[in-house]
């Protein structure tokens, strides 16, 4: 328990700090509540939503472990070094530099390409603040981009009022815990995790299917976070157009985002992967894995492959039974990914939090303020935490706002119309 109001207490640790928490929870509150008199719409809140994240974007200097990890093996590419399959450092340059390792380099080639262009943008200069110039930009598109999907799903969603558009746009932007894990206190590329299922649910009401399709195929060797999603998506094209040439030209398109997605760098990308099973094949769980809660010497990996394994299989045959929606599937798919597994952090579960509270039906006004609140938790697990020091009280703590999102999905859920779940959304 102490551990973790040390961890709240840290954030006030400088005034700046400070200073920064109360702006964002000021201008959160202030937005919220001419929101609800009415008085701004949502193009006036877009445009201020876009600025300040801009001003947050380009102001805070990238830092953290895993903007180490993605400069330092662009920076090796960029200099004409091998990044893939390079040899393990010294004991001495590890033990100085941890992000050299290789095994670090647990991402695909398509995102190696990425952050090699992002580096590009500032290769060579010795200016802290120029040298995450890229990042920077990276972080004010994908956040403006996100911002923009969260206007279209609004104004698509059946009756969803300008109040209701118009509030996760705020929330998003000026609840601190968001920017704190997001811009300041380490670059993450997480943000992933609220874009890509908001957009792919954009593209599928809009009927820009083949955009959903290539997404499709790229998302799944970028990161595979959507593979439980896959026979979901397949089957609900197949239902649309049966066995006709559009339904199997949408199947070569995920297939060419996928091939397009594998071919920088290979097939030396290839070992990115094997990095990652061998994370995910952890003998013990680390971090915040919600196997923790588990009796110590419990866990083991093929426990948590059972698990994901039989939930995926069991979602997957109440969607063909009609018993569930293709959204329903998405959000399954992208929990049973990022929830289940031997590690997890707040920076992954955040922007997934968001994406389902933006995909609940019905989601009031008083939810999103108790959202707000449920989520300030995370206030008290971002700080101060090692592998070494976590116990099971924080990770109570890690997943309450996960238990109360996830349970106002469902029961939300229930409440909507059942009818023809299977072609809705």
């Amino acid at each position: 328990m102490s551990l973790l109001i040390q961890s709240f207490v840290a954030f006030f640790r400088s005034p700046l700090t400070t200073l920064f928490l109360g702006v964002q929870i000021l201008a959160l509150g202030l937005l919220l509540w001419l929101i609800r008199a009415g008085r701004l719409r949502v193009p006036h809140i877009l445009a201020i939503s876009v600025v300040w994240w801009a001003a947050l974007s380009f102001w805070f200097i990238p830092q953290g472990f895993n903007y180490s990890i993605y400069r330092y093996n662009a920076t090796l590419t960029l200099a004409g070094k091998p990044a893939f399959a390079r040899p393990v450092a010294s004991d001495s340059d590890v033990q100085h530099e941890p992000y050299t390792q290789p095994l670090y380099l647990d991402y695909t080639g398509a995102q190696h390409l990425l952050y090699v262009l992002m580096t590009a943008l500032s290769y060579g200069s010795t200016h802290l603040r120029l040298m995450g110039i890229g990042f920077q930009v990276w972080s004010f598109v994908t956040g403006g981009v996100l911002l923009w999907l969260l206007v279209l799903y609004g104004r698509s969603k059946t009756g969803q009022n300008d109040v209701l558009v118009a509030v996760p746009l705020v929330v998003l932007v000026f609840h601190p815990i968001f920017s704190l894990h997001w811009l300041i206190y380490s670059w993450e590329d997480k943000v992933i995790f609220a874009l890509i299922p908001l957009a792919l649910v954009v593209c599928i009401r809009q009927r820009w299917l083949t955009a959903a399709a290539l997404s499709v195929g790229c998302i799944l060797s970028l990161n595979g976070f959507v593979v439980f999603w896959l026979p979901a998506c397949v089957w609900y094209l197949y239902l649309h157009y049966g066995f006709k040439r559009q339904f199997f030209q949408l199947i070569l398109w995920i297939g060419l985002g996928a091939a397009l997605c594998l071919v920088p760098f290979f097939p030396d990308s290839l070992s990115g992967w094997v990095y990652r099973a061998a994370r995910m094949s952890a003998p013990t769980p680390f971090w915040f894995s919600i196997y923790l809660l588990l009796p110590p010497g419990f866990y083991h990996p093929l426990l948590d492959k059972a698990i994901v394994g039989t939930l995926a299989l069991g979602s997957t045959w109440l969607y063909w039974r009609r018993r569930v929606s293709l959204t329903d599937m998405l959000v399954v798919a992208i929990s049973l990914t990022v929830m289940f597994g031997p590690y997890n952090g707040v920076s992954r579960v955040l922007p997934v939090l968001f994406a389902i509270m933006v995909l609940t039906p019905q989601v009031s006004f008083h939810d999103w303020i108790w959202f707000c609140g449920v989520i300030s938790l995370y206030f008290f697990v971002s700080l101060g935490f090692t592998p070494a020091n976590i116990q099971t009280i924080h990770v109570a703590v890690f997943y309450a706002p996960v238990v109360w999102v996830m349970g106002m999905y469902f029961f939300k859920r229930r409440q909507g119309n059942r009818a023809e779940v299977t072609l809705s959304f």
